[in-house]
């Protein structure tokens, strides 16, 4: 299943207080490098989705999860596949969730991600705004279609640092954040949105 963006649905997004109320968002586990591949085109090798089934049996099993939404890379359903298994799910993808348009993975990419996620624009690369609105769309979705559930979000560290950003206060070190996050890696917004934590056992 496959849902896709709609500027209604960025709209509610950003306007709606609920839209960040129990969101558990996932980072895919570290795939299988092909270098005659898209990197957005690599898969979980076996060490990466024994990582993945590792963090969901970490997962917290309260409050319920009510959805299990993925981005569309093979990298992050197969990280989202265990995770929907132990809370009897499908995994639904979400075009929206897809990681940051960016023109090249290479030579200097961290120190440019690194700009990117603080919020200066990069020539070729996906704005900022655009990254933020679609994944918060994406988000306020799952949310609602969790119902009194959480909602278990998988994307990618770059879009997630971005949206992270453009929703918590001032302050917020999105930089540090991406450079800290794990393959795979979970966090879990507070109902109010303000206080980011990991929610492992």
């Amino acid at each position: 299943m496959h849902a896709r963006c709609t500027a209604d649905a960025a709209d509610r997004a950003v306007r709606s207080g609920h839209v960040i109320a129990w969101a558990v968002y996932v980072r895919h586990a570290m795939p299988e490098r092909r270098d005659d591949d898209d990197p957005d085109l690599w898969p979980l090798g076996p060490a990466g989705r024994a990582a993945a089934a590792e963090l969901a049996r970490r997962l917290h099993s309260e409050p319920a999860v009510g959805r299990v939404v993925a981005s569309p890379a093979p990298k992050a359903t197969q990280t989202a596949e265990p995770i929907a298994a132990r809370f009897g799910l499908d995994v639904v993808t979400d075009d929206r969730l897809v990681e940051a348009g960016r023109p090249w993975v290479g030579e200097d990419y961290r120190v440019t991600a690194h700009r990117y996620v603080d919020g200066e624009p990069v020539e070729g690369w996906e704005p900022q705004v655009d990254v933020a609105a679609r994944v918060a769309a994406a988000v306020a979705d799952a949310r609602s279609a969790a119902g009194a559930g959480r909602s278990i979000v998988v994307g990618h560290g770059l879009a997630l640092a971005v949206h992270l950003r453009a929703l918590l206060p001032n302050g917020f070190d999105a930089g540090g954040f991406w450079r800290r996050l794990a393959f795979p890696d979970a966090w879990e917004l507070d109902p109010d949105g303000l206080v980011l934590s990991r929610p492992l056992r």
